[in-house]
C-alpha cells in the first residue's frame, strides 16, 4: 500500500508541474526495479516526451487536427514496450478506449497519454484532456466511460465486455450504454 502511495505521489507532482519534485521520486522509484503497469507506463511515456524536440506552445492553443494515427501508433508502441508487468490492486484502472475498439495500457493518468500524444506532434500539454474531444475516444475510469461522441460499434461492444455500469454524458450519469442520451451525442467527424 506505501508503494501505490509513493507511486500517486509521483503522478501529483508530475501533474502538478513540480519536475524537482517528480524527478527525484521517479529516480527512487526506478531503483526499486517495480512491476506494476502503471508505473511502467509513466516511466516509458515520460522517458518517450523527452525524446521529443517540444515547442513552447500548448497544443490546446492550436488548430485541431487528425490525431487518430498517432493514437494508434502511441498505444501499439506502449503494448509493444510493456513485457509482462502487473496490475495492482489499488491501480487507477484509467485507460482510453479507441474507435476500432481497442484500448490503451492501465494509464498512470489520463493526461499521460495526451502529454504523450502533443508530444509527438512537438507541442506541451497543460493537462488537460483532449484526446477524446479530437477523437472519437473514450475516457474509462474504473468502471465509468465518459463519452463526447457517439460510440462506435467496436466500443460499444468493447464496453458491453467491460460491463462498465456508469456513463457519463454531458456531465449527467446514466447507467446503460443505450440510454436516450447517449443515442443524441453526435458522431465523431474528423477536420
Amino acid at each position: 500500500m506505501l508503494l501505490d502511495v509513493e507511486i500517486n505521489k509521483l503522478y501529483n507532482y508530475d501533474f502538478y508541474g513540480c519536475k524537482d519534485k517528480k524527478d527525484k521520486l521517479l529516480n527512487s522509484l526506478k531503483s526499486l526495479d517495480l512491476e506494476l503497469e502503471s508505473f511502467g507506463v509513466f516511466n516509458l511515456i515520460d522517458q518517450k516526451i523527452s525524446s521529443f524536440n517540444i515547442q513552447d506552445i500548448n497544443i490546446q492553443n492550436i488548430n485541431k487536427f487528425n490525431i487518430d494515427d498517432v493514437l494508434i501508433e502511441s498505444n501499439n508502441w506502449l503494448h509493444s514496450q510493456l513485457g509482462s508487468l502487473f496490475h495492482s490492486k489499488y491501480s487507477r484502472q484509467s485507460r482510453y478506449l479507441f474507435k476500432d475498439g481497442s484500448m490503451t495500457p492501465e494509464l498512470p493518468a489520463h493526461y499521460k497519454f495526451d502529454q504523450l500524444i502533443a508530444a509527438n506532434f512537438g507541442y506541451k500539454s497543460d493537462n488537460s484532456l483532449f484526446v477524446p474531444i479530437w477523437s472519437n475516444t473514450i475516457r474509462i475510469s474504473k468502471n465509468t466511460a465518459e463519452l463526447v461522441y457517439f460510440p462506435s460499434p467496436e466500443q460499444t461492444k468493447t464496453l458491453l465486455s467491460l460491463n462498465i455500469n456508469n456513463y457519463i454524458v454531458k456531465n449527467i450519469h446514466v447507467q446503460d450504454i443505450f440510454d436516450v442520451l447517449v443515442d443524441k451525442l453526435p458522431a465523431f467527424h474528423s477536420s
